[in-house]
């Protein structure tokens, strides 16, 4: 709601397409991953980032400093997890 009141409707439908694509693409690249304990830990840091922008709704917690340092972190791990778990995977073959 801050940034519909701060930034206007166009900043905030920029803000959900960007969480949305993180939560369906991230939500898939989760489920591909072979590594059971990989898939785990991202697991709770996807679920955290979740619940924290859900929270966010009447709340701004999302952009509050140390929260975001470790939202958009658990972001990045979430997309790098695909490559953690293919170097592993050639890791074991070879």
């Amino acid at each position: 709601m801050r940034l519909w009141a701060e930034e206007g409707i166009v900043e905030l439908y920029l803000f959900l397409a960007m969480m949305l694509y993180f939560f369906l693409e991230g939500g898939r690249r989760i489920m591909k991953l072979k590594d059971q304990i990989l898939k785990q830990k991202m697991l709770a840091l996807y679920s955290g980032v979740f619940g924290i922008t859900v929270a966010s709704y009447g709340n701004e917690i999302f952009g509050q400093m140390p929260t975001a340092i470790i939202n958009y972190m658990s972001m990045s791990f979430v997309f790098a997890a695909s490559r953690w778990d293919n170097e592993q995977t050639e890791e074991e073959t070879s």
